[in-house]
């Protein structure tokens, strides 16, 4: 499968064909997304169905932090179009012929991701329970204390 064209993203382009957008800057850089950042590179392909792929494999990148260590920038980390390139380059290589499994694995990250909001939210009630209990027991000992 051919890489699509990667481009510097700029308001001015209207939006043509298939594309999406990936983040250039930050921690989150390689991050794929449907709305633009000023802060992105377009990714445009030749069909749908290329696009869906591709965005898979960038969310599959991005959450495997293949981009990380092609990081550069002492105070704002960036990636450069040339970097993002070869490392998309190179996972199209390494599946070369698992293909098929893509949309399967990004399914299950997705799962997972679900999976760990809820184990936050659950974590976050029970550090909200443990206030609420500490609090209603030293409410009764306010009274109880002899005033000097």
């Amino acid at each position: 499968m051919q890489l699509p064209t990667v481009k510097t993203y700029t308001p001015k382009v209207k939006k043509e064909g298939y594309q999406f957008y990936v983040l250039s800057k930050g921690y989150n850089a390689g991050r794929p997304a449907h709305k633009p950042n000023v802060n992105s590179f377009v990714v445009s392909c030749q069909s749908q169905a290329h696009c869906d792929h591709f965005y898979s494999l960038c969310y599959a990148l991005w959450k495997g932090k293949y981009f990380h260590p092609h990081l550069c920038g002492s105070v704002v980390q960036f990636i450069r179009i040339r970097e993002f390139k070869r490392v998309v380059q190179l996972a199209m290589d390494n599946l070369n012929g698992k293909e098929d499994s893509l949309p399967a694995v990004v399914a299950a990250l997705k799962k997972i991701e679900h999976t760990e909001l809820v184990i936050h939210q659950q974590l976050a009630t029970i550090a909200q329970m443990k206030k609420l209990l500490v609090s209603r027991m030293l409410a009764g000992s306010h009274q109880n204390t002899p005033s000097q």
